[in-house]
């Protein structure tokens, strides 16, 4: 099969490897139908800033794939159906998975058979959800991006009525904004560097955006002013602002992963009773599967809001560059597509 594999820092390529087999008998294997690219996490493991694994590894995490063979124990994946994030499991001696979802086949878990047997579930196992027939395999490429959002946005303590500020452009930073219009936010801004981007956002929910590479955050933005500051960038700089903007007894809540691995926040710069809560990877995103399903179904949630292109992998290196050029908003990797 075909995957796409990081052999170095900034490198990566298409190579042959072989097609993943069943390990253990509540394994099933999938072939892939489509994977998005995840814009900071992705990113971030290709440039080698997050080191989860050594090189060489088959990358992508945000995969849709049909069953095509069940382990003897997996009786809740019959062939055919659909199963979000399912993992690499490379054959090839040295080569390592950071999830592996770029490549023709990946392998699932069936969780709900596992439970039944009383077979211990990992918390990463619960990302492999069924996704119902109707909804297009491409479209349920971005329920990860939807699940972790609107998981994050709960962790974080989000509540109706709250004024919320939210600091990042990207299709993370819309999910966000759109799942504080839909379930009650009083007030929504949001800050980023890009205007086409800002657009996406504005239409997905902001009641205001704000370019801060043409006006700093806290220029236009009243100190103390939000129940609610999430940072979906990962930056330290961007903290210290955060920290400005929250309220007496708000919550600034870190989403995007800082690869700097600290943060410079001076405590006689905080507000008082404030909390800091760090979300860099989900947590109980599966919990919102169904919610969201029901929401793309009822119209309420369009998630062709969210992708701007959709490539083959064999061209999935200038995918990278035209996102971090910022002249694509999310892209879909399509293993079977042909050029």
């Amino acid at each position: 099969m075909k995957a796409a594999v990081v052999s170095a820092p900034g490198k990566i390529a298409v190579w042959n490897v072989l097609d993943p087999v069943i390990g253990d008998p509540y394994e099933a294997i999938l072939k892939v139908e489509a994977c998005a690219i995840c814009n900071s996490t992705d990113v971030k493991l290709l440039e080698g800033k997050i080191r989860p694994c050594g090189f060489p590894f088959i990358l992508g995490h945000e995969a849709i794939g049909r069953i095509v063979e069940a382990g003897s124990r997996a009786r809740n994946l019959p062939a055919g159906t659909m199963v979000t994030d399912s993992y690499g499991k490379p054959r090839v001696k040295g080569l390592e998975q950071a999830w592996g979802g770029f490549a023709g086949y990946t392998v699932a878990k069936d969780v709900e058979a596992m439970r039944r047997d009383g077979v211990k579930v990992m918390n990463w196992m619960e990302r492999m959800q069924i996704v119902p027939d109707d909804i297009d395999p491409v479209a349920a490429t971005i329920l990860c991006t939807l699940k972790e959002a609107l998981s994050g946005l709960r962790n974080f303590g989000f509540k109706p009525g709250m004024d919320t500020l939210i600091i990042g452009d990207g299709p993370v930073s819309a999910a966000l904004t759109m799942f504080a219009g839909l379930y009650g936010a009083n007030k929504i801004v949001c800050a980023g560097r890009h205007d086409a981007r800002l657009n996406i956002v504005s239409n997905l929910g902001a009641h205001r955006v704000i370019n801060t590479g043409k006006q700093p955050l806290h220029s236009v933005l009243p100190d103390n002013g939000f129940d609610l500051v999430i940072d979906a960038v990962g930056s330290s700089r961007i903290l210290t602002d955060a920290l400005r903007m929250v309220r007496r007894g708000g919550i600034v809540g870190l989403y995007g992963v800082n690869t700097s691995g600290q943060i410079e926040a001076p405590l006689s710069k905080w507000p008082n009773n404030v909390r800091l809560h760090k979300l860099f990877f989900p947590e109980g995103q599966h919990l919102a599967h169904d919610e969201i399903i029901e929401l793309i179904r009822s119209g309420r949630v369009d998630v062709k809001q969210f992708y701007s292109h959709v490539l083959p992998m064999s061209r999935i290196g200038e995918a990278f560059d035209l996102l971090r050029s910022r002249q694509a908003f999310k892209i879909i990797i399509k293993p079977d597509e042909k050029e």
